[in-house]
């Protein structure tokens, strides 16, 4: 199957994961049939789907917990406190829009501490996250990325 790597037996997944992974697929289908992007299963579970293209956003889902590490940074959305069809359904969504070209990352520096967000712009509106963290850490980074699409 083109644009597969597996570090670990689909069959070792839990039903929950294997769930997971069909969202992904089905939801990334195009881009992985096209050959622009990979996907990646490794031994802990997390799947992970890197485009070609260097402009658009790389995305790890951890599991049946559909936590999403993205971009270079791995900037975090954290889903695990959903209850189990609205975290599969925002899942769904926020894939949509990250491999369509519809994710950016905004970082902001204030008086004491700078917070990087990032936005989803779904059909169902925008999602947003934020983490809050001391200026030195976040000394040269750009203040607005728009990722492209798959």
């Amino acid at each position: 199957m083109p644009g597969y790597c597996l570090a670990m037996s689909e069959d070792a997944l839990s039903p929950q994961d294997r769930q997971v992974l069909e969202i992904v697929r089905e939801v990334a289908s195009e881009p992985l049939e096209a050959g622009r992007a990979h996907l990646d299963i490794d031994d802990r579970g997390w799947f992970t789907l890197t485009p070609t293209n260097p402009d658009a956003c790389r995305v790890a889902i951890a599991g049946s917990e559909c936590d999403l590490l993205l971009g270079p940074e791995g900037w975090c959305h954290e889903l695990y406190y959903l209850k189990e069809r609205e975290r599969l359904h925002q899942l769904r969504i926020c894939l949509v829009a990250v491999i369509t070209g519809h994710y950016e990352e905004v970082y902001r520096k204030g008086w004491l501490f700078t917070y990087n967000a990032g936005i989803f712009h779904t059909s169902e509106g925008q999602i947003e996250f934020r983490h809050h963290a001391i200026h030195e850490k976040y000394e040269g980074r750009r203040d607005h990325r728009i990722f492209a699409a798959y």
